[in-house]
């Protein structure tokens, strides 16, 4: 099974440590139940709420929700009902996602119940952020000991381990400081050539490119992950002379021969 990946051009650390103003959490992702963004706030309002944690956490810490989804009136009214209107901001779909990780939030909360493997892990990781995430088999993949995991649906793990990495400098700055060599396993250039290689292998038949391919060049200037895998097969169509789609017996003919059409029945014979 092949992972999928990021793209190390756009989402990598700031040159400098951002100093984010007010300091902030952030969730980024579709608000429904998979992700269960209602979990990260009841968390978070467990956090501010309680004395003895929140004089360890940053002060005005607030908690950003990017992304949007099915269940935002429904969070929009809990953070109401839990006094969080000031701390608890309802950002939208997120046109910018390397803009948003490397502006310095101290941490990226996913509290999923359910996730292949999310591209908002691998882009954190890479972006240096530290994350606080389920411990779902897609996310320990992606993670490994990047990140801190806690069982899915567990409201006291998540809340005790955001308390720590909120109030943990040094713990902040190691995960800050894995995440980007985490994401080095997940870059698009390698997972482009291993898909290369998958796709000779089901052909039945080593690539003639001359001179050799770069995955790198498939990539556009902006990355745009899966139209790299569209130049990859293009790529690799050219190389085999058109035995990709005979082998897959695709339905795409134009390198098939032409054949010439049957002949019409004899309108005067009987059918």
């Amino acid at each position: 099974r092949l992972p999928n990946g990021v793209d190390r051009r756009r989402f990598r650390p700031p040159l400098a440590p951002p100093r984010a103003r007010p300091p902030r959490l952030l969730f980024l992702g579709r608000l429904d139940e998979q992700k269960r963004p209602d979990l990260l706030l009841e968390a978070f309002a467990g956090l501010v709420g309680a004395p003895d944690a929140a004089d360890a956490l940053p002060p005005e810490l607030e908690l950003h929700f990017a992304g949007e989804g099915p269940w935002r009136a429904r969070l929009e009214a809990s953070a109401r009902a839990l006094g969080l209107e000031g701390r608890v901001r309802f950002l939208g779909l997120c046109a910018d996602a390397p803009g948003l990780l490397r502006s310095g939030p101290l941490a990226l909360a996913l509290p999923s119940v359910a996730e292949g493997m999310p591209n908002a892990v691998l882009e954190a990781l890479a972006c240096g952020v530290p994350v606080v995430a389920s411990d779902l088999p897609g996310t320990r993949e992606a993670a490994g000991d990047a990140a801190l995991l806690v069982p899915p649906g567990d409201l006291p793990a998540l809340r005790a381990a955001l308390a720590r990495v909120l109030a943990d400098d040094g713990l902040r700055a190691r995960l800050a400081a894995a995440g980007p060599e985490r994401a080095r396993s997940f870059d698009l250039d390698a997972l482009a050539a291993r898909h290369l290689a998958l796709f000779h292998e089901l052909a039945g038949s080593a690539p003639r490119i001359a001179p050799p391919l770069r995955p790198s060049a498939l990539l556009p200037p902006a990355g745009a992950g899966l139209r790299v895998l569209g130049g990859a097969a293009r790529s690799l169509r050219a190389a085999l002379g058109g035995r990709l789609t005979r082998s897959f017996g695709g339905g795409d003919t134009r390198d098939e021969p032409a054949r010439a059409a049957p002949p019409s029945p004899d309108p005067k014979e009987d059918p």
